[in-house]
């Protein structure tokens, strides 16, 4: 995901620079973020909340004993949907212990 934040230091495109930059560009949140097959290229943790079978405690808790696959950007995770999917079947039929 391409995403272009809404503060002055970084570029906003147009309406017409977010379709002609050669992707499908959607406004989400307050940012131009680029989609591909009007899927998010990246996930949030509020994103892995809606797919990920479980709540937001145990969420942060995997996050913090660093079991899931993502990257941490100052204090926001990411990961994408292919590294959620991996990691899943990694550990299909195994207790995890966090």
């Amino acid at each position: 995901m391409t995403c272009w934040m809404t503060r002055a230091t970084l570029s906003i495109p147009s309406a017409t620079e977010a379709t002609t930059a050669g992707g499908n560009f959607s406004l989400l949140r307050g940012r131009w973020c680029r989609m591909e097959n009007n899927e998010k290229l990246f996930l949030s943790q509020k994103d892995m909340l809606e797919i990920l079978p479980f709540g937001r405690t145990t969420l942060q808790k995997l996050l913090n004993a660093r079991v899931l696959p993502v990257v941490k950007v100052g204090r926001k995770y990411l990961t994408t949907r292919k590294e959620l999917e991996a990691w899943v079947s990694k550990y299909r039929g195994k207790e995890i212990k966090y």
